[in-house]
């Protein structure tokens, strides 16, 4: 165990294609929606029906159904669903609490959102998470200009607690 440890919580990650709106120049919709029950954290999926289109659904009573989800393509439409469902599942919201997603207007620009967040969950998924916490026990050790005898006293420490 490092110096640094992550969180040990057992919520899901709340990684979110709308964290890439920063680098992202197209035009947006907002999907816009109000809770109709607490969900700490919110745990969803995406529903298709018959005639080929999707939803967002938390549990039996909240249904994430907006026009900026539409598109003329089947898949597009699942590819909104999917971004939607990217940007809710895992956070906490309160029944009558409202959330406004940015989505992007075009197909594409929903693809290269959706594109960024999987490259970065592969990127956290291929990281040797001990390799890192060693580098920051290591910088920290450097920057406090620590003595092979307090590191050790501090690792000591660490494996009590």
């Amino acid at each position: 165990m490092g110096l640094w440890t992550p969180s040990t919580s057992t919520a899901r990650p709340t990684a979110s294609p709308t964290a890439y709106l920063g680098d992202y120049d197209g035009e947006l919709d907002n999907v816009t929606y109000e809770w109709q029950t607490r969900r700490y954290p919110v745990s969803a999926d995406v529903q298709g029906d018959v005639d080929g289109n999707f939803t967002v659904q938390a549990g039996r009573s909240d249904t994430i159904n907006d026009p900026a989800m539409y598109s003329d393509d089947r898949e597009a439409r699942k590819q909104r669903a999917e971004y939607v469902h990217a940007a809710v599942d895992g956070r906490n919201v309160k029944s009558g609490e409202e959330t406004t997603i940015p989505i992007p207007r075009s197909d594409e620009g929903v693809v290269e959102l959706l594109d960024r967040l999987d490259a970065d969950r592969e990127e956290v998924r291929e990281t040797d998470i001990e390799a890192l916490e060693a580098e920051i026990d290591e910088a920290v050790y450097d920057l406090f200009d620590l003595t092979e005898e307090e590191r050790e006293v501090v690792e000591e420490y660490l494996e009590v607690f």
